[in-house]
Order: structure tokens, then sequence, then C-alpha cells
């Protein structure tokens, strides 16, 4: 799936019309928002501006349902009566009640959350830590829980520079949540062009300087999901397959004293196996991209699928290596 990335808003109505443009030519599968949707330099009176930007947004929702949203620490001082740089007494009226209606244009199930998730690529305004996790969260057994939780804490969780609204990965080298096996994508720190670190990705390109000429490239990111998803399976099945590709052979060799029956076996071993992983990763993300069942693609079917292919696998390398 691939998810064009809204950044950092800022009272920039401009941002959704544009992000409507790009859907529209079919560039994204759907949109991610990393909100922080009011307030900028010198705009907290011009009230107009506020509600015409809230406006776009709901506009943009109600265009695109599925759309992703990720609150942002400007987004948040409002509903928790924080103040934050920026902030707005004239304007905190008009943007509560706008915050509501966006709230109430979005479907059914898909709420505004701190984190939102999409494959194995995480969004959110700040960056989690890994040790914001194991500080404040309990149920760690996996990232959908771990990510739940997070996403029912409060401000005396989430107020605070260590946590997901707040965190600057930018500026410090501790360790993200699941660097090994997540993406992060985020927005909150100003940055001048779009950049990965770690296991971050950065896309806040869109804030200005206080006379309002842009920090960074005003580019919309867009994320492929699946790839992280099949690169990380296809991984996994070159080390599985490599090691079971070495066992088989030296077996083989040993009992045989047959080389050539040896490289074919192993060769089709790790070529199976990295068939079998990209089959199985990628049929369900089929079957949900044609809006089907992902259950459709059940294991009778990509065993069938896995059995052929693995025989044409393995008589093509005989045939190459032995001559047969």
């Amino acid at each position: 799936m691939k998810a064009l990335v809204i950044p950092d808003v800022h009272l920039k109505p401009y941002m959704f019309k544009e992000a409507a443009e790009w859907m529209r030519k079919g560039v994204a599968d759907r949109a991610v928002c990393l909100m922080d949707i009011p307030d900028d330099w010198n705009r907290e009176y011009d009230i107009e501006l506020y509600a015409q930007t809230f406006d776009a947004a709901i506009s943009f929702a109600k265009e695109f349902p599925d759309t992703l949203w990720c609150y942002g620490n400007h987004d948040l001082c409002y509903l928790w009566n924080e103040r934050e740089s920026g902030y707005s007494r004239a304007a905190a009226y008009t943007v509560r009640n706008k915050l509501e209606e966006l709230k109430e244009a979005l479907p059914a199930g898909n709420q505004i959350r701190y984190i939102q998730r999409i494959d194995d690529v995480l969004f959110c305004h700040g960056g989690i830590l890994q040790a914001f996790v194991e500080e404040n969260v309990k149920n760690t057994d996996s990232v959908d829980q771990t990510i739940a939780e997070i996403n029912t804490m409060g401000p005396e969780q989430l107020w605070c520079s260590a946590s997901p609204i707040w965190y600057r990965p930018q500026y410090h080298q501790e360790t993200m949540y699941e660097e090994d096996s997540l993406l992060q994508v985020v927005g909150h720190t100003p940055v001048e062009k779009i950049y990965r670190s770690t296991n971050v990705i950065s896309c806040d390109v869109f804030s200005t300087y206080r006379d309002g000429h842009p920090i960074g490239t005003q580019k919309y990111p867009v994320i492929d999901t699946v790839e992280k998803i099949l690169w990380k399976e296809v991984r996994i099945a070159i080390i599985v397959g490599a090691t079971l590709s070495v066992i088989n052979g030296l077996r083989i060799f040993a009992q045989y004293k047959n080389l050539q029956l040896a490289c074919t076996v192993g060769l089709s071993i790790t070529v199976t196996v990295i068939l079998s992983k990209s089959i199985g990763c990628l049929l369900p993300l089929l079957a949900k991209k044609l809006k089907l069942d992902p259950a459709i693609m059940a294991a009778p079917l990509i065993t069938t699928i896995v059995d052929i292919l693995s025989v044409l696998v393995y008589f093509n390398i005989a045939t190459v290596i032995m001559g047969i």
C-alpha cells in the first residue's frame, strides 16, 4: 500500500487541496495526516484562517474517508488546556469546535489517534522511543497491543518531551521503538528535506520561519508500506533458505558424494523458501488491494501455488546444473 503523508499543517489550508489533487491522480492508496492543524507565527488572531484550515481538513476527510489522522501537540494543547507556542486564546473556541467536526466527519472505527499503523509502518507526530514504551506500557506482547495502550493515554503520560507527541529523534540518538522491524514516519520537527535516519522518516517540510519563508521543500512523501513488509520477509527467507540449503547440501554430498546433486537440492531449497515467503506475504495484500477478504488466500491456495512453483524450480535448476 502507498500512503501519502500530509505533514504538519499549521494554518495552510492549501495543503489539503494539493493533497486531494495528488490522491485523485492515484499516486497513493490512502492518506495519513500528521495534523498540527492550528497555529502559526503571528496568526493567533486570524480566526477566519483557523476556520478555513479546519474546513479544508474536514472536506478532505469526507472525500477520502479512510485517511488516518494523528494528533499533534498543537491540536492537543486546545483539548487538554495546555499552553504551547503559538497557542491562540482567541481561536481556542473555534479550534475545539472544529476538531469535534473533524471527528464527526470520520467514519465509524476511524478515530483520530496518537499513533496509526499501516502494515509495518507507524505514523505519529513526534516519534516512539523504546524507553517510553518500556517505562509506560504494561502490555507489550505485540505491536498492536502496545499502540492500543498508548492511544488510550492522556496528558499525564504524553505531555512530556519523551512521548510520541513531543519527542524529536532528529536531535537525539536514543533507541527508537522496534528499530529493526518497524518504520516510523514523523513530523513535529521542521526539516529542510524529507530524510530517513535509522527507522525514522522525518517529513515536516512545510513549516516556516517567523517571516513566513518555508524551511523545507514543501513536498508530500509517499510511503510504500508493502515494500517494507516484503523486504523483511525476503531477508528472513534468505537466512532460513541458506541455512537449510547448507545443511541439506552437506548431508547429500556426504551420503552420495555427488556435488551436482547437493548443489541442485541446496539451491532449490533456497529459492523455494524465498518464493513461499514472498507469495505468503503478497497474496493477502493483493486480496486486500482488490477489496477482497484476505482469508480467501488461505493456506491451501498458497500451498498449492508454492508446490507447483517448487517442482518447476527444482527441475529447471537440475536442468542447468546436472544437464538433465
